[in-house]
């Protein structure tokens, strides 16, 4: 079976961390390792007591960088050479229980270095017309999902109801999972300068 590890950065965010640990114990594939990165002003706010119950090891680090590209890149360095997918999630997010185990079926093809489960804001209202001309006229919109515009702003996948279709795209979104192999000496880039990203 593969190693599967899950990298979080997070800041002040208790409850949310707490709330996306306890979602990736339900999962139908537990992941061997959850690293987080936390910059928190207390050092102390995960407690040991909290996760020392989880079915997965953690490995808290704590951080005076307040940068989730910079923090993830620290997370980074403690993956075991022995992993083959590493995911990267935000601290505030929920998903089902197929999470894990769907993007594992997606990277089972050779040529994928990387997917992303769909991140859907349920509180989302419908954009007016006035805003997308805006859009336009400052290069902030594209027809393309999952596409980085010339202004270096990322256009989110949207989703419609039973669309599973994958999408080839520029980007890929705070949850997503990498193989290892194909990226283990990439970082992120923590400057956030405008600009397309590489892989």
């Amino acid at each position: 079976m593969s190693e599967v590890n899950v990298v979080i950065a997070t800041c002040n965010r208790k409850n949310l961390l707490l709330n996306v640990l306890k979602n990736l114990s339900m999962q139908r594939r537990i992941p061997d390792l959850v690293i987080i990165v936390d910059s928190s002003k207390s050092s102390n706010l995960l407690f040991y007591e909290e996760y020392s119950k989880l079915n997965y090891e953690v490995i808290y680090i704590t951080s005076n960088i307040k940068s989730a590209a910079r923090q993830r890149n620290i997370a980074l360095d403690y993956l075991p050479k022995t992993t083959d997918f590493f995911v990267v999630i935000d601290d505030d997010i929920t998903f089902n229980e197929f999470f894990l185990e769907n993007l594992i079926k997606i990277m089972a093809e050779d040529s994928i270095v990387g997917a992303s489960g769909l991140a859907i804001n349920p509180n989302k209202k419908n954009r007016s017309i006035k805003l997308n001309i805006l859009k336009r006229l400052f290069l902030l919109w594209s027809p393309k999902q999952g596409s980085v515009t010339l202004s270096g702003i990322n256009i989110p996948v949207t989703a419609s109801d039973g669309d599973e279709e994958r999408l080839q795209v520029e980007w890929l979104i705070g949850c997503s999972i990498w193989n290892y192999k194909m990226v283990k000496d990439l970082r992120y880039k923590s400057e956030f300068k405008i600009g397309r990203a590489h892989v």
